[in-house]
Formats: structure tokens, C-alpha cells, sequence
């Protein structure tokens, strides 16, 4: 489930030793976050993905054919190309990057994709199939999307964004166990952005970093977009990511809450204990109410538990502006 960069080397690499396999994309394009821009300069832009961070053997890892020659050019970085940095209006140099990552020359990460890996998968893709539901209690895997078409697999490799499993917008039945879903809603998911500019002339170096570039709330920076292109339209990139949300979890060792009752729990009216009267035990609105005020926010508000004597974990996430 997903055609993004994960979900097409899966298949790639399974349809290689000859399993059936089936890609479905809510899409209508595959690529996912190495998607390109080709239309901003001469030179395709990365949305997403854009450097190689490990040695260049690695794309003949990735296309798995010994027969296959890889003809996609790289650029690296040396002591000719400057590190800028900035601080207190203060702006200094270095005179090497000093990192072995590498840029696609006149390609992209989506450009390798779509030359060595997309074609002998084409036919196993579905775009615009939007998967919500995932029923892996028997032997076969049933799968359901947004218009009720389902799909049935002997296993499902889900490599759709985290924020989507997040946001609940795929269930599963069984509910995926506890230790899954408490990474699952405990992970960080940042959101961000690029900024492309194109200047007269170019003035500035491989890269310009601030004294905040890298921290525990955000990550920024801008660098040449137009190195080792062969263009001589200066390009650059402001790229800059930050936590997007709030997050408060409160855990407690209590009592627990059963499997059954969990998708319940935020329902007006709804009590765990059925026999207890109103007098004693609530109206049932507590967190009906808690879910209401925290959606209001554009927030989303879940609990986990074990179940049964094992605690819970109520979760509330709010946007941090």
C-alpha cells in the first residue's frame, strides 16, 4: 500500500523473485515524496527526497541486477565548494562542505525510479485506490478502499505516511497490538517546507546553516539547488521542517479498558460499566466532551491500553500554532 519510494522498491524487489504483487497508490501519480518539480528551471527540482546520503553502489543495491548498468551522473561535494554561516549579523565561511552526500546531476530520485524500477512494475500499479480498511484476522488479508472495492493478499506491506496511520484513517481489525499503536501515535511528525528563489546572479555557497539550523523544534537552511547542474540559472532552496504539533500523553497503572470498548470510549453516553447508574459511575459525556473541545482546536484526542488491569494511555495532539 503506497507507490512511493519504499512501496515501489518492495515491489520491484518482489516481483523479482516471482511473487505476485499488487501496488495500490491513493494517488493518481506514483513518486510520494520524491516527487519533482520540472517546470521552476531547466533542471527537475526535488519535492521531496533529494540527496544521496551513502555511497552511490547503493542505487545498484536498489535495482538488484547485476546485468543492469546504472548511467545516472552524481555530483559530490569538495573543498571547492563553501559552507556559509550566519550568526548575529555576522556571516563566515569554510572551505569545505565537508559531508559525502551527492546530488543527482540533470535527474532525481523520482528520474531513477522511473527508469530502472517503475518499468517492470507499471502493470502492477492502482492509482486512486485510497485504502481504509485492513482485516488481517484470517489467513487472507482483506483489504477495503474509500469507493468498498476489496482486495484480497496472503500479506500487506504498508508504506503509506505515519501521519495517516495518526490520524486513524486506515483501521485494522484486530486492532494492530498495543506496542504497535504506542510507536505509532508516540512517533514525531514534522511538517515543513521548500522555498524556491532565482536570483541575477549567484552570490551565494553550497549552503548557508544558522545557529538554530538544527534543534529539538526545527530544522532549517538554505543551499544551492542548482549544484553540479549544468545550468547557469542560479537557484536556491529554503528548506525548513518543524514539529507541527502538541502533544500530551497522560499514562496511568490503573484499572485498564477491554479491546471492545476502546472505540467507544469518546461516544456521548458510552460507559465501560454498563451496570452502574448515572448516580454513581457518570453521565458518560466526559470525554465526548474532551473530544469535542480538542477537535474544535484542530486537534485529535485517542487512547491505547493493553487491556484489562494494564493502564491506559489517553493521547491529545493540537497544532503548535
Amino acid at each position: 500500500i503506497g507507490a512511493g519510494a519504499a512501496g515501489m522498491s518492495a515491489a520491484y524487489l518482489l516481483n523479482q523473485r516471482g511473487i505476485d504483487v499488487e501496488v495500490l497508490e491513493a494517488n493518481s501519480v506514483h513518486g510520494g515524496r520524491v516527487r519533482v518539480n520540472k517546470t521552476f528551471t531547466d533542471f527537475p527540482i526535488s519535492l521531496g527526497g533529494e540527496w544521496l546520503h551513502a555511497d552511490t553502489s547503493t542505487l545498484d543495491s536498489i535495482v538488484n541486477d547485476n546485468s543492469v548498468e546504472i548511467g545516472i551522473e552524481m555530483a559530490g561535494y569538495d573543498s571547492s565548494n563553501t559552507r556559509g554561516y550566519y550568526q548575529d549579523g555576522v556571516y563566515s565561511t569554510e572551505p569545505s562542505v565537508g559531508d559525502n552526500d551527492t546530488k543527482f546531476v540533470g535527474s532525481s530520485w523520482f528520474d531513477f525510479y522511473d527508469q530502472y524500477i517503475v518499468p517492470s512494475i507499471q502493470d502492477k500499479m492502482r492509482y486512486g485506490v485510497e485504502i481504509t480498511d485492513i482485516d488481517y484476522s484470517n489467513t487472507q488479508v482483506q483489504v477495503t478502499d474509500k469507493a468498498g472495492n476489496s482486495y484480497a493478499a496472503d500479506r500487506v506491506i504498508i508504506t503509506i505516511p505515519l501521519k495517516i496511520l495518526q490520524d486513524g484513517d486506515v483501521s485494522f481489525s484486530p486492532r494492530l497490538p498495543f506496542m504497535k499503536r504506542r510507536a505509532i501515535e508516540s512517533a514525531v511528525v514534522w511538517s515543513g517546507f521548500k522555498a524556491f528563489f532565482e536570483f541575477t546572479e549567484k552570490f551565494f555557497p553550497a549552503v548557508i546553516t544558522f545557529p538554530d539550523t538544527s534543534t529539538d523544534v526545527q530544522h532549517w537552511l538554505f543551499y544551492d539547488a542548482s549544484h553540479g547542474q549544468n545550468t547557469d540559472r542560479p537557484i536556491t532552496i529554503s528548506l525548513n521542517q518543524q514539529h507541527s504539533e502538541a502533544c500530551l500523553s497522560v499514562h496511568d497503572s490503573g484499572e485498564g479498558i477491554a479491546p471492545e470498548h476502546l472505540p467507544h470510549l469518546f461516544d456521548r453516553f458510552y460507559r465501560v460499566d454498563g451496570s452502574r447508574s448515572r448516580g454513581s459511575g457518570g453521565s458518560g459525556l466526559g470525554l465526548a466532551i474532551a473530544k469535542a473541545i480538542v477537535e474544535a482546536h484542530k486537534g485529535h484526542i485517542s487512547v491505547f491500553s493493553a487491556g484489562p488491569a494494564q493502564g491506559s494511555t489517553f493521547t491529545i495532539r493540537l497544532p503548535s500554532k
